[in-house]
């Protein structure tokens, strides 16, 4: 198991603090890429990284939309 901290870049400020394992790990040629899934969480810090997660999904969405106008 693995202590994970992590701060969104939205408000409030405070971490996400969970407790997770590593499920999948690849070497890179910049470093490494890890899937982590949560084992302890809260209810607030998971509808938090759900919504920071759905908002990054909707600002991508509205990107590609903007670059197929061009």
């Amino acid at each position: 198991s693995i202590l994970i901290s992590v701060i969104l870049p939205n408000a409030p400020w405070r971490p996400v603090l969970a407790v997770g394992e590593v499920v999948r790990s690849d070497s890179l040629s910049q470093g490494s890429l890890s899937a982590v899934r949560f084992v302890e969480i809260s209810d607030t810090d998971r509808e938090r990284i759900i919504h920071f997660t759905f908002n990054k999904q909707r600002q991508e969405l509205s990107r590609r939309a903007e670059e197929e106008h061009l």
